[in-house]
């Protein structure tokens, strides 16, 4: 397997996962009935996880 840590998609997936896990934790564990709230927020971090990765194409 080739070597990722150089890679931008790599980070940018890492990031947009890395804040949307404890996002999702602290939403079910103190909310659970407004679990529904996670759909639009992890819709919205993907769209962001997009653009990231298309300027991060870009630039480099």
């Amino acid at each position: 397997m080739e070597n990722n840590k150089d890679n931008p998609m790599v980070g940018i997936a890492a990031v947009c996962g890395g804040i949307m896990v404890p996002i999702a934790a602290l939403v079910l564990i103190f909310a659970s009935n407004q679990a529904w709230i996670l759909v639009p927020v992890a819709g919205a971090m993907a769209v962001m996880g997009i653009f990231l990765g298309y300027f991060a194409s870009k630039k480099g």
